[in-house]
């Protein structure tokens, strides 16, 4: 792929107030790594990252617990950090990469109807390996990585990771096809969401991108809106604030569009709280938004 550089205005916009997420359910302890949503046929489905096993979980969003677990056969994982779909497969991001070291970085795809007819709960994937064609310093660095990615969406023929820029807390984006094989993949484009991207989903009633993300001591919510085919940033960039009850961490990780206006966002143990499912109404942000 080329990498495609283009000229463009940015309009960003920040919030005045942060919004309060609202608890749908406390995690069991078996999600408290939640790294990612999707929803399929009303099932909300998870897994959780680094080092745990290669399973996908649905949740019971009454108590969080687990309703089903479904083992992947031929995935390892290393660090899934992200999942999406499309009308016939699943993705799975095996891609997190906190010092900048991997050079294993893969996409596990699955079929949805044997994820939904599979008698033994358990499903066979096929592998997307790439690499990021600008990289070409392998040396570990934790945490000061450009190439670090927790968030990916499906958008037509394409699966585009957003990165965890810890250098910069920028999100680079690149685009990936969805046919197994390896790829050597450019960046095509780069927002500013000044923190780090954790998850992503795309609203396709709305053709919005939502980013879920997290700084030193809050979370985030990144709205990408009014952009024209893959150019992301060509359009509006809103940033909204977030707040999260008392005792739950702001790690944000897993995001979930469930219609045009509400969401479903889900947190990780750590930074200082308990892992919890959350959801949030767009239109709460109507008005609350300044340009800068």
């Amino acid at each position: 792929m080329k990498y495609l550089l283009s000229f463009f205005t940015l309009t960003v916009f920040f919030q005045i107030n942060a919004q309060q997420l609202t608890l749908v359910t406390s995690l069991s302890d078996t999600l408290k790594e939640t790294s990612g949503l999707i929803k399929i046929n009303d099932r909300i489905i998870t897994f959780n990252d680094s080092g745990n096993s290669p399973e996908l979980y649905e949740v019971d969003t009454l108590n969080g617990s687990v309703l089903r677990t479904v083992v992947i056969e031929n995935a390892s994982n290393i660090d899934w950090e992200a999942i999406t779909k499309d009308d016939q497969f699943i993705y799975i991001g095996d891609f997190g990469n906190n010092s900048g070291s991997r050079t294993d970085l893969m996409i596990y795809k699955i079929s949805i109807q044997d994820y939904l007819t599979t008698v033994n709960d358990i499903v066979s994937v096929d592998c997307i390996q790439f690499s990021y064609a600008d990289q070409i310093d392998f040396t570990p660095a934790p945490y000061v990585t450009n190439y670090d990615a927790e968030a990916m969406i499906s958008l037509g023929d394409s699966l585009y990771v957003f990165t965890k820029n810890w250098g910069d807390s920028h999100s680079n984006i690149y685009a990936i096809p969805k046919t197994p094989g390896a790829y050597s993949v450019n960046r095509i484009d780069s927002i500013n969401p000044q923190g780090y991207i954790t998850g992503a989903t795309y609203n396709s009633i709305t053709n919005t991108v939502l980013l879920s993300g997290y700084t030193v001591f809050s979370c985030f919510l990144v709205e990408l809106s009014s952009f024209s085919g893959n150019n992301f940033s060509n359009g509006v960039l809103n940033r909204y604030d977030l707040t999260l009850p008392s005792g739950y961490s702001y790690q944000t990780e897993g995001i979930l569009t469930l219609n045009e206006n509400y969401l479903y966002i889900s947190s990780e143990l750590g930074q200082g709280g308990a892992s919890g499912l959350f959801s949030l109404q767009l239109d709460a942000f109507v008005g609350l938004q300044t340009k800068t």
